[in-house]
């Protein structure tokens, strides 16, 4: 199963509007897309068999109406899909159902039998549209119904119902969508329960504990984010790759406590100086990589010259040791690169070479085109 939900996520096109769904959202919308899939095949069957059973007894009106219904189906199914609203698949099962009832019910079906299909309505719109929308559908269906039973507003010449069986078909609608109501209201609350915990989790399992940044994982899956929004509108961005000079030796004469807190002053510079569309994260020890968007090697050494004179004026005080902080940056721009890697790699020899000449310099260079 999880191989063909694969499958079907290839086969939905997410990225014809990128950054409209998140990776939640779109694992939802993929699972939903194939219930929605499977319903569509289970009603085909049934309308067919129907309709041709209709057709042979000569009952060719309502054999048209049955196959037409089949053919909306797999029309608006594949129109969904090709127009890429895959949200919209559930509402459009809800309301084909919905205009099927309500000619079943006007025209009686077999022996007046045809309002029974209603009984399954309340638990495909509460499955597919949600308790809060299913709730709409439902309602409107049943307003609409007691419309048609009960005037000739439209001039239409609805099946004569008796009155027991209209209480006891009420009775049974209102039953199964109260029943269907709490299944999915406390399924919803389970999984919004559900979607919290996984995002905290996800967001622990990106997040460095020290500094409170991204860790390698977390700017990892950014830099995918960027690659696929570059090769879809060729946006350039940098990366800055930054290193604390003399750490060691901060660490060695101060203390790890004190090498602690100078990694979270200077998370809390980069922070503080960096646009909200900028990311950075803690790449490993005392390096920082930090990401921009939309910005070119000019641009990002601008900034990380900024940052650096930023760093060399603040003050890095604790327990009564005070000590001035200098930081390396190498900074390479991806443009032509075929893999993210190679731009990470130049950007950390740039800055090896920074700390060759001494440190506390910023040196950047273009990626070479491929």
């Amino acid at each position: 199963m999880n191989k063909f939900i694969a499958y079907l996520y290839s086969f939905l096109d997410f990225n014809r509007y990128p950054g409209r769904y998140d990776a939640r959202q779109r694992h939802a919308i993929t699972t939903m897309f194939l219930l929605s899939g499977l319903y569509c095949v289970i009603a085909l069957f049934f309308l067919l068999f129907f309709g041709l059973q209709s057709l042979a007894l000569g009952r060719d009106a309502y054999a048209f109406v049955l196959l037409g219904f089949a053919a909306l189906t797999v029309c608006g199914y594949w129109l969904v899909w090709y127009l890429g609203y895959y949200p919209w698949i559930s509402h459009m099962i809800i309301g084909l159902y919905g205009l099927l009832c309500l000619w079943l019910f006007n025209n009686g079906g077999e022996q007046g039998t045809a309002p029974m299909w209603y009984l399954l309505f309340p638990v495909l719109a509460l499955f597919l549209q949600g308790h809060l929308f299913g709730m709409v559908s439902i309602g409107v269906l049943m307003g609409v119904t007691f419309v048609l039973a009960s005037t000739d507003l439209f001039g239409l010449d609805t099946y004569p119902y008796s009155d027991a069986f209209m209480q006891r078909l009420v009775a049974v609608y209102i039953a199964i969508t109260a029943l269907t109501y709490l299944f999915a209201y406390f399924r919803h609350q389970n999984e919004t329960q559900l979607a919290k915990i996984n995002e905290q989790l996800e967001t622990m399992s990106n997040t460095d504990k020290l500094s409170g940044l991204l860790n390698r994982r977390g700017m990892e899956e950014r830099l995918d984010d960027m690659m696929q929004t570059h090769a879809r509108f060729q946006t350039p961005f940098s990366l800055i790759m930054i290193d604390i000079d003399g750490f060691k030796r901060i660490n060695d004469e101060y203390g790890h406590l004190f090498g602690d807190y100078v990694i979270l002053a200077i998370a809390e510079l980069c922070t503080r100086n960096m646009r909200k569309i900028d990311d950075v994260s803690r790449w490993g020890g005392d390096e920082f990589l930090l990401l921009m968007p939309g910005t070119g090697a000019q641009g990002a050494e601008v900034f990380a010259n900024r940052l650096r004179e930023a760093i060399n004026k603040s003050p890095f005080t604790l327990d009564g040791n005070s000590i001035q902080v200098t930081t390396s940056f190498g900074i390479c721009e991806h443009k032509g690169a075929k893999i993210i890697e190679k731009t990470i790699s130049k950007a950390d020899d740039f800055l090896y070479l920074a700390k060759q000449r001494g440190g506390n310099c910023v040196i950047a260079k273009k990626a070479e085109a491929e």
